[in-house]
This record gives C-alpha cells, structure tokens and sequence, in this order.
C-alpha cells in the first residue's frame, strides 16, 4: 500500500502521488512529497526515497548535492529490498511488549 504520509525527523510530510514536472520532488516548507505516478515500482519506491533523503538532508542542515542523495536512495533501497529480515527489524519498535 502506498503511503499517504511519512514522519521524517518528526514532521507529518503529505505523499502525493500524481504529476511532477520531475520524477518526483520534496518541497520541505510545506511538508510535502510528491511522486510521479505510472513509474514502475522500483523506481516509485527508489525516487520515494530519494525525496525522503531530501527532506532529511533539510531537516539537518545537510547541504548535500543531488548526485549523493540519488547514489545514497538507490543504494539503500537495494539493501532493503534485497533484506526484507533487515528493514523490518532496523523498523522494530524498542521496548515493544
């Protein structure tokens, strides 16, 4: 299932996915992701990362340039994919009863 929001260093971001004058863009002011539709899902999944990293960067005071965060989003997103038993315990709750 897509996801409509995401919590990126405790903020609410809105993911849209619709039109985009690119494969997807993360305007940080307004909390708001946009993803362009009809990409095949790797690629949705890898550019939702991408904005993700974007908006972590802003977040952080980062100043990163584009190339690193696109290297960085696709490289983490082959190791999720690739250890499913990885990412659901880096998304474990700590101290879950």
């Amino acid at each position: 299932m897509k996801p409509s929001t995401i919590r990126v260093i405790g903020k609410k971001f809105t993911v849209v996915f619709g039109d985009s004058p690119d494969r997807g863009s993360c305007e940080a002011t307004k909390q708001k992701i946009t993803i362009l539709h009809d990409m095949p899902a790797d690629e949705e999944r890898d550019t939702l990362l991408h904005e993700v990293l974007h908006a972590i960067e802003e977040a952080m005071g980062l100043d990163m340039p584009d190339r690193h965060i696109r290297l960085l989003a696709t490289g983490l997103y082959a190791v999720f994919r690739d250890n499913p038993e990885f990412f659901r315990y880096i998304g474990e709750r700590i101290g879950k009863s």
